[in-house]
């Protein structure tokens, strides 16, 4: 009797049990006979600290020689840019992209290798989609629509996207509570390697990602400096501004705690000496939003869901460049030259943005 309960229990605890795993089971049961997709961390852990970069592999195999493909030229065609990390506590879940979010491809390559019985491997860094706002244990899979029934429909001219959806095992992590001396310890790591000149750009890239995800008020300084000095080359360097990257505006942007941000760039753009460019300005808007609409930034079930919560932009949009307008209206009396001429051009683009979002605002009214 003993026995039968617990095999008994053991059968119900291997089911499916909340909302998230049944949708999952379901997509998984549709998945075509043969075709393998498996999520996991590359370094094989499951239990990272709140602010730890985590780093996923999707590998996908078939036992079924030139049955199945899979693209693997991303962001070059639809089927490139079609991918998610689906996740069970949505409310606990910030997304990075913005709302309303194109998802854009540089048209048009690709490239679809069949699978064979040696997976094909995609890494990721987890923290470049979706970030946790708390700790506890987290479930997460991988779902696309770029893996194909043999190359794929043939009038699509390689640019299509399959016509079923493959799905990856359910990935269980566990984020431990904030720890101030791992953020201490990480954050005087991350700087070393920044600003160490022998250290190889992939280390640097690497490390500026890990800084990124450090949403404490220390880290978040850090990566306010980051953004100054970009900023500050782009005016005081015009020559070199083409081979300066607005990816350092992520290093900000992908936060979980946009009231920290907003507080640290009020209070560099209030310097004197601080030019308050445009892509500041944006950067600096954008996360207006993002600390008065934590709701339109939690993540959703997939990523096209995600491009599709962009019909209450304008709601969001008029207050953050009203409030931009009066911010930089403050700052502009207090600042020199050469900063004050580049703070009164953005003001300017920032007041004609500004009545262009009212204007469309009115017509939709």
């Amino acid at each position: 009797m003993f026995i039968s309960l617990l095999a008994g229990w053991a059968l119900i605890a291997g089911q499916p049990q909340s909302d998230f795993e049944l949708r999952h089971a379901a997509a998984l049961k549709a998945r075509p006979a043969g075709l393998t997709a498996t999520l996991q961390t590359r370094n094989g852990r499951t239990t990272f600290n709140l602010f730890e970069p985590i780093p996923l592999e999707a590998a996908f195999s078939s036992s079924r020689p030139n049955t199945y493909s899979i693209e693997i030229k991303e962001g070059y065609n639809a089927a490139g840019v079609d991918y998610w990390f689906a996740v069970d506590r949505l409310q606990d879940t910030i997304r990075n992209e913005e709302p309303g979010t194109i998802l854009g491809i540089v048209c048009c390559m690709n490239e679809r290798p069949y699978l064979t019985s040696r997976p094909t491997v995609l890494t990721y860094q987890l923290g470049n989609f979706l970030r946790f706002e708390k700790a506890g244990r987290y479930q997460v899979y991988y779902t696309t629509r770029r893996v194909f029934h043999g190359l794929g429909p043939a009038g699509d001219q390689g640019h299509g996207l399959s016509d079923f959806t493959t799905v990856t095992n359910i990935l269980t992590l566990t984020i431990l509570p904030d720890d101030p001396d791992w953020d201490r310890q990480q954050l005087a790591t991350l700087l070393g390697i920044i600003k160490n000149p022998a250290r190889r750009p992939a280390e640097k890239a690497g490390a500026s990602h890990a800084l990124s995800l450090l949403d404490t008020p220390e880290g978040i300084e850090a990566r306010i400096n980051e953004l100054d000095n970009t900023e500050r080359a782009k005016w005081m360097f015009p020559n070199e501004a083409a081979a300066l990257s607005r990816n350092r505006s992520s290093m900000i942007l992908y936060t979980t705690r946009p009231d920290l941000v907003c507080a640290a760039l009020e209070s560099r753009a209030l310097q004197p000496d601080f030019a308050i460019t445009s892509d500041f300005a944006r950067t600096w808007m954008l996360m207006l939003m993002r600390r008065d609409h934590r709701e339109r930034y939690l993540a959703t079930e997939d990523r096209r869901q995600a491009g599709e919560t962009h019909l209450l932009q304008n709601t969001l949009l008029t207050p953050a460049y009203r409030e931009m307008v009066d911010k930089l209206e403050s700052a502009l009396p207090g600042k020199r030259e050469p900063a004050r001429e580049i703070t009164a051009a953005t003001l300017a683009k920032l007041r004609e943005d500004l009545a262009k979002t009212e204007s469309r605002s009115q017509v939709r009214q």
